[in-house]
């Protein structure tokens, strides 16, 4: 889905949810905000295979680059960002490094292909990238817990099971149940298209019920945006930065700079906000701060995407990450 669209739909939600949250917050049922996570763990996971996981180690030179810029350099700059600019409001600072910790794993591949950049190298990306911040995830929430009332370590592995298991596995068996249908030109093309509609759709409900259910808490918060959005500009400076030495210390092409800038640029918020509400419930300022940081991502993506294409030219073509069967036996790629 195109970056303004998604945006739009963004932004939307915040307006029509803090509106129904100050007016009649009793339109939102108990219990809705999880079926909503649920199911937009469930898109997320859709598109990540075993075939997919293998391919990110071929290219060891620009996966190794990626890792290390993504988990080593730019996201504890991002902690000590937000540590910096939001001392002495902790829930701001929780929210902004947990969104620092994660590199994106959906609409990147969107705005690297916009950009000229390496789309096949970044696909394979994605499935390294989401293996390594879940399983960070549970070290990032316990050093931003001290810092949070209400959050109990010991609940964190329990959550994580049933909020990440779960929905891989029950996106593990749409994946596998689909092409055996009989439907298989029609199962790869809605594995194609679903999660990249469905994330957005699914995001925009959750980000419309977070306001709704704590419009007060965060409609009261809003003195903190302009020191979030100053982060948020610092971090993809420095992670711009970060991309492109480290791109040419390492002797990648063009096309690999750009896709490691755009690795590096873009998080996974969608992500880790439906982890966080799981994990650390009832702090609505920490959400909003997520969400806050996500809408500033989309025009700096965008820009990013316009010079990049100005400076290198047209892009490759994308490789989806739907595996098309040959046979009973064989899977490979498009």
């Amino acid at each position: 889905m195109p970056a303004l669209a998604t945006t739009a739909i963004l932004l939307l939600a915040i307006v029509g949810g803090a509106t129904v949250g100050l007016t009649t917050p009793e339109l939102i049922p108990d219990g809705l905000i999880d079926v909503t996570i649920f199911a937009l763990l469930v898109l997320l996971f859709l598109p990540i295979s075993s075939q997919s996981m293998r391919r990110a180690f071929r290219n060891v030179r620009f996966t190794a680059s990626a890792w290390l810029a993504n988990f080593v350099i730019v996201a504890p700059f991002g902690a000590l960002l937000a540590w910096l600019l939001l001392s002495g409001h902790p829930a701001a600072i929780a929210g902004l490094t947990i969104y620092f910790a994660a590199p994106c794993t959906d609409w990147f591949l969107a705005f690297t292909k916009l950009a000229g950049g390496e789309t096949a190298g970044a696909a394979a990306l994605i499935p390294l990238n989401l293996a390594t911040q879940v399983a960070l995830f549970p070290v990032v929430v316990w050093l931003v817990s001290d810092h949070v009332s209400g959050f109990a370590i010991a609940d964190l592995f329990t959550t994580m099971l049933v909020w990440f298991a779960l929905p891989f596995g029950v996106a593990a068996l749409i994946r596998a149940l689909l092409p055996r249908a009989g439907y298989r030109r029609g199962a790869e093309a809605l594995l194609s298209r679903l999660p990249d509609v469905g994330v957005t759709v699914a995001l925009g409900l959750l980000v419309f019920q977070i306001f709704a259910v704590h419009a007060g808490t965060i409609t009261g918060a809003l003195a903190l945006a302009p020191l979030v959005l100053a982060a948020v500009v610092a971090f993809f400076g420095f992670a711009l930065a970060v991309s492109q030495v480290l791109g040419r210390a390492a002797g990648l092409s063009s096309p690999e700079r750009t896709a490691l800038t755009m690795t590096t640029s873009a998080r996974n918020a969608p992500l880790m906000l439906a982890l966080t509400m799981t994990t650390i419930p009832d702090q609505p300022l920490m959400y909003s701060v997520i969400v806050l940081a996500m809408l500033a991502e989309f025009p700096h993506l965008t820009a990013l995407a316009y010079v990049f294409r100005r400076k290198f030219g047209s892009a490759p073509t994308l490789v989806p990450l739907v595996p098309r069967r040959r046979s009973n036996h064989a899977v490979r790629y498009r």
